[in-house]
């Protein structure tokens, strides 16, 4: 993968993510240019996080992922 910011024209790449695979890849994506992340997340509570997500309990890594990204740069401007 290269830098995304060597394509002409581009001065800013950003991602819309659930967050669920940031804890992997985040120092990756900043390697390669992305600037920043928005992070959809409708709750912090676990039982309406589960019942909105199919029964899929992935909090803890949405909030590990959050971490991530801000531990790698990945943060608002």
């Amino acid at each position: 993968m290269g830098d995304l910011t060597a394509i002409d024209g581009v001065e800013d790449a950003a991602l819309t993510t659930n967050a669920i695979l940031l804890v992997q890849h985040a120092v990756e994506l900043r390697a390669n240019g992305l600037g920043r992340v928005a992070v959809s997340l409708d709750t912090l509570d676990p039982v309406i996080f589960r019942h909105m997500n199919g029964g899929f309990d992935g909090l803890t890594e949405v909030l590990a992922g959050i971490g991530a990204a801000a531990g790698a740069g990945l943060a608002p401007r």
